[in-house]
């Protein structure tokens, strides 16, 4: 009611956390989709990161191993230029993730999804985001 942006697009990550978390992955992608469409237009850079790693999950959880990486790795990117770092157990669950992709790739096709992540824009990632 307030127009708080920043507050509704948090709170929908966090609902979109959850349905990650009780595998109902379209939902997830929906809503991290969503949460993502909103801090794109209010410039919440640390906010975008986080709904990509997010969708980077879903990905993973969907089978789209190389999408997964590129959003891992444009997340992690954007973590760099802010000087964020995810807390320990984000780090943790990140590289499990990456490792489960990387076994399910061929070294050259994880190593192309790898650079064109890194290689993204801020623009970019979020249009495959909202892929």
């Amino acid at each position: 009611e307030i127009g708080d942006r920043y507050g509704i697009a948090s709170a929908l990550c966090t609902l979109a956390n959850l349905s990650y978390d009780q595998g109902h992955y379209d939902r997830a992608l929906s809503v991290f989709q969503e949460s993502l469409t909103i801090r794109g237009e209010i410039g919440d850079k640390h906010g975008i990161a986080e709904c990509l790693e997010g969708l980077a999950r879903v990905a993973i959880a969907e089978n789209q191993f190389e999408r997964a990486i590129q959003l891992s790795e444009a997340a992690a990117t954007q973590r760099e230029v802010l000087s964020i770092q995810p807390s320990a157990s984000g780090q943790e669950q990140s590289d499990l993730e990456k490792a489960r992709a990387r076994g399910m790739l061929e070294d050259d096709a994880f190593t192309s999804a790898c650079e064109q992540g890194r290689a993204m824009t801020l623009e970019q990632a979020i249009a495959l985001g909202l892929m």
